[in-house]
């Protein structure tokens, strides 16, 4: 997940090929390729098993975790908080945005807290929310 952190930190902007490895880095299965029926767009769709479908598998489009606030809040670990801050003179590349992620005091095996910055406010959001999920799983008491 290190390496996808990395590329998120140095992209300019969210895409989906980010968003289908997001989904298969955190939520597990296998991404495809479907295309959709009208605008013959293809977009990535998480497959993975499950006893409910007729061919034993699932298949539920991928969030955009990396152009959009609420997609990339469905990924925050349990017992963060989060704050995003526009900082207008961060770079000479231009405005950047931070994001601030804090555990709850009930986690004491992982760091206080993480900080990002990205040019778009859910790429910043991602970004550190991955981190933390990294901390998470590679601290565990």
């Amino acid at each position: 997940m290190t390496n996808l952190i990395t590329r998120l930190q140095t992209t300019p902007t969210g895409t989906r090929e980010l968003d289908a490895e997001i989904a298969e880095a955190v939520l597990g299965g296998e991404v495809i390729w479907q295309q959709a029926n009208y605008t013959m767009e293809m977009y990535p769709v998480r497959k993975y098993p499950s006893t409910m479908h007729v061919d034993g598998y699932s298949r539920e489009p991928v969030l955009h975790y990396t152009t959009t606030i609420d997609a990339a809040l469905t990924l925050i670990p349990e017992g963060w908080s989060w704050k995003l801050v526009y900082e207008p003179e961060y770079t000479a590349q231009g405005p950047r945005y931070c994001v601030v992620l804090r555990n709850a005091p009930k986690l004491e095996h992982v760091a206080p807290s993480v900080v990002c910055s990205a040019p778009t406010p859910a790429l910043a959001l991602i970004t550190g929310i991955l981190k933390a999920r990294t901390q998470c799983t590679t601290s565990q008491p």
